[in-house]
């Protein structure tokens, strides 16, 4: 019998972690798994990191209300480990995984270019936002990035997927086997 978990999966903006997300909730082998989006129900234009706290709270309470009846949890989104680990929900007898999906600098840099274009072109960004805006959000992302490994590294229950060099599919593969790991 395969033991509940909570697992949840962070990375920079642009690591995958969505696409990734979306493979595995069609996946009909985690048929009865629960998936939660940290950003599901919109992001508030302000006060990001304290809302996103909050969400990661939220989220961890109702997987382990949902784990006491053998039900497994994926989340996804940007969660710091300690966000986790420091919230009142967050029991150590508790199956829970953080799985960093990491890539390259030169990869952030692309696909957050790419994003940003794209939504500056369909009128999501406004002129105000500039070059700046988008080296600030590239700097961001690549500071969050080192933060992320050296947390994940340092948690026994912590799990990486160098994802620069993968494709989707390998990606995606190498996830299941760490579900796999964390269902023991």
């Amino acid at each position: 019998m395969s033991r509940a978990y909570i697992l949840f999966i962070t990375g920079t903006s642009g690591s995958g972690k969505t696409t990734l997300y979306e493979s595995l909730r069609s996946d009909k082998d985690l048929n009865g798994v629960e998936f939660h989006d940290i950003d599901e129900n919109g992001v508030p234009t302000v006060g990001r990191g304290p809302w996103r706290k909050y969400r990661v709270e939220n989220l961890l309470y109702e997987a382990a209300q949902r784990q006491k009846n053998g039900i497994s949890t994926v989340v996804c989104g940007i969660a710091l480990p300690h966000e986790i680990l420091e919230s009142k929900y967050y029991k150590p007898s508790c199956n829970v995984h953080i799985l960093l999906i990491e890539t390259s600098p030169k990869q952030i840099r692309e696909r957050l270019k790419s994003r940003i274009d794209e939504h500056t072109d369909k009128g999501i960004f406004d002129e105000s936002f500039n070059r700046n805006s988008r080296r600030d959000a590239v700097e961001s992302n690549l500071k969050l990035r080192l933060i992320l490994r050296n947390s994940v590294e340092a948690l026994r229950r912590g799990h990486r997927i160098d994802a620069s060099k993968l494709s989707e599919e390998e990606l995606y593969r190498k996830t299941k086997e760490v579900i796999e790991k964390v269902m023991k």
